[in-house]
């Protein structure tokens, strides 16, 4: 079973200026079914109650939204199925979902590029050239929808009608052609730059830097300090002798123990005596 990632499904809306869905005789688990062929939908669709058992597939919780501006959201099965139809045979994964017309289900984006036909526009029809072209341009928005009971207002669509023009996706073998043609106006190239993000700073440093905010400043410069020659300086005084007092004061006591201690270590060789001139 293939991963189905679902949170939203989306199909063509009706009132979309575009590219009208259309109807297609497929054959699968050895059963025709008329599918609409929808490059909209962002997932193929298999209306339920056509013959299915669902009690033994997979589910995933799917959000949809009508045509009213109704939200729904349903559990719904889902499974890999073969499609044959009259190119090559593709294995994409459907979700089950009750639709209140004459055709079987819809097949959307991911049976379009895993199968990748030539769709005539102009006859709404599907093939596969041994050696693919261009297929014709979509018709024109002011074409009527085919005489057929095809009505999906309440099938489950996101409104995207305020798209002037769909993407279109185009080998490199068109684009050097049509490129060689002048057949485009202008051609963008777009470069994406990604930065290195900072890390965060550790909260112990900013609690520390919290406690001392009236020394150190509110931000400091990413670079080490300049280099100096002297880092700091003592004025000492000129022509100064040590002092000849006793470096330390002790008591008397302590005077007589210290020399005893240190008389002991002088005998073990443990300390030697000093003969430099301080």
């Amino acid at each position: 079973m293939a991963e189905l990632s679902t949170s939203e499904m989306t199909v063509t809306p009706r009132n979309t200026s575009s590219v009208r869905p259309f109807l297609q005789k497929v054959r699968i688990l050895g059963r025709d079914y008329f599918m609409l062929i929808d490059w909209g939908a962002s997932h193929c669709v298999l209306s339920t109650g056509r013959g299915f058992d669902a009690s033994r597939m997979h589910t995933t919780e799917l959000v949809v939204h009508r045509f009213d501006g109704q939200v729904q959201q349903r559990t719904v099965p889902v499974a890999d199925l073969e499609v044959v139809c009259e190119g090559p045979v593709v294995q994409v994964p459907f979700v089950f979902w009750p639709l209140n017309h004459d055709y079987d289900g819809i097949l959307g984006r991911t049976w379009l590029e895993a199968s990748n036909p030539s769709i005539n526009w102009s006859t709404r029809s599907l093939y596969w050239p041994a050696e693919r072209q261009d297929p014709p341009p979509p018709p024109n928005d002011d074409d009527d929808w085919p005489d057929s009971p095809v009505e999906h207002q309440s099938v489950p669509v996101s409104d995207h009608s305020k798209k002037p023009f769909a993407p279109v996706e185009v080998s490199l073998q068109s684009f050097r052609k049509r490129l060689k043609n002048q057949q485009y106006l202008e051609i963008f190239q777009l470069v994406l730059e990604s930065g290195v993000l900072p890390k965060p700073t550790p909260r112990e440093i900013v609690i520390l830097l919290n406690d001392f905010d009236d020394v150190f400043p509110s931000s400091l410069p990413n670079e080490l300090p300049p280099e100096r020659e002297v880092q700091h300086h003592i004025q000492v005084k000129p022509n100064a002798v040590p002092s000849s007092r006793s470096p330390f004061h002790h008591a008397r006591v302590e005077e007589q123990a210290l020399a005893g201690f240190v008389k002991e270590l002088h005998e073990k060789n443990n300390i030697e005596e000093s003969n430099s001139a301080s």
